[in-house]
């Protein structure tokens, strides 16, 4: 959902929702303007507070336990998902940078998450693979995937077999910013999308 109000109409509603539809945590919107004045060459990379008040209220309402995220960035998402969840919940977090899960680290502290984050650094393939090897199949409620968009389809597949029966599988990005009906884009990850998609 990487829409940060381009023109003026689209920034006008964008401000709208914000004001009438977030209920944003302190630490997550300290963690938010931080990473944009520490990171804006990369800000994008982390949702919006629209999205993140959106998983927030379904992961709730859903009452999830266990949950597992791929791409931690610097723990906007996960803080969002895992004070969602009940006090004895799990997110199991893939991130291949240890030094964004050590920042992500000081965040879920602050908000007091900390202790429902299993934080895994490495490639994500590699991760979703160990799980499964250690007898993980259909034990988590959830999956939220937003990392290298190249490797949605594996992701996807290993989430398949992580998530129970009657679980959600939640892809970030797949409208890619419009990038899905431009048939001259042919990079590697608009096309992995595009082939997820259909």
């Amino acid at each position: 959902m990487a829409y940060y109000g381009k023109t003026l109409e689209s920034a006008r509603i964008l401000a709208y929702i914000r004001r009438y539809g977030v209920r944003e945590h302190e630490v997550m919107k300290q963690c938010r303007l931080e990473t944009l004045k520490a990171r804006p060459e990369d800000y994008d990379m982390m949702i919006m507070p629209e999205e993140a008040t959106f998983l927030s209220f379904f992961i709730e309402v859903a009452g999830y336990k266990r949950g597992l995220e791929l791409g931690v960035y610097t723990g906007y998402s996960s803080l969002a998902l895992s004070m969602a969840m009940p006090d004895d919940g799990e997110l199991v977090c893939c991130e291949l940078s240890q030094e964004f899960v050590d920042i992500a680290s000081s965040y879920w502290e602050k908000a007091g998450v900390k202790e429902k984050i299993t934080p895994y650094v490495g490639d994500g393939v590699g991760t979703l693979n160990t799980l499964l090897e250690n007898g993980e199949e259909s034990s988590f409620d959830f999956a939220y995937i937003d990392a290298d968009k190249e490797q949605y389809d594996s992701y996807y597949e290993s989430s398949l077999k992580l998530v129970r029966k009657g679980g959600v599988i939640i892809l970030d990005n797949m409208l890619w910013d419009g990038k899905v009906l431009d048939k001259t884009d042919e990079t590697e990850a608009t096309m992995a999308i595009k082939r997820l998609n259909v």
